[in-house]
């Protein structure tokens, strides 16, 4: 008999954020996280970069094409600090790439309304559904590959690479990144 643990997590409070940090906080061997808006919380970025260090891997997969103004210029400096620790960044080239999802360790999945973003952790009503069934996530990796196939990879080089444009827009985006 196949058994399917479910835990939804409402975002009021901190209480998204919170289970999040305790997911992430237990990987043993892998973190992938797709989103439309990668704007994590000082709490959670900071706990992805100590799973860099403990040799966690982490995959993140964004659009490459915003569907809003300055969102995904928010995400570079998050995305810069992660590549340069280790982490793999996909930019999802067929449409707007709009799951959310938090994969960990092939044994647990988080899907649901909030974005990686602040906003979605602190402000926003969102409800998340942690689950832990093996052929779920099986299905869930089978379709995660294929995102990849679709995506590009983003080398550091770009990312650094000289863009007055981008710049200006990275700074603008520091500004409102909360909102």
């Amino acid at each position: 008999k196949r058994e399917t643990k479910l835990h939804f997590i409402p975002s009021e409070g901190n209480q998204l954020e919170t289970q999040l940090y305790k997911v992430i906080s237990k990987a043993k061997r892998a973190i992938f996280i797709g989103t439309p808006y990668f704007i994590p919380s000082k709490r959670i970025y900071n706990e992805l970069l100590q799973a860099l260090d403990r040799g966690i891997s982490i995959t993140i997969l964004v659009p490459m094409k915003a569907d809003h103004f300055l969102v995904k210029e928010a995400s570079y400096p998050y995305l810069r600090r992660l590549i340069k620790q280790g982490a793999n960044v996909y930019q999802y080239k067929k449409g707007f790439y709009h799951a959310k999802i938090l994969l960990v360790d092939d044994a647990l999945c988080d899907v649901g309304t909030a974005n990686f973003d602040k906003r979605s952790m602190f402000l926003n009503l969102e409800l998340n559904c942690m689950i832990e069934d093996p052929e779920f996530i099986k299905e869930v990796q089978r379709i995660l590959r294929q995102d990849i196939q679709d995506s590009e990879k983003v080398r550091l080089s770009s990312l650094n690479s000289f863009n007055p444009f981008r710049s200006l827009k990275e700074k603008a985006a520091q500004t409102v990144s909360y909102f």
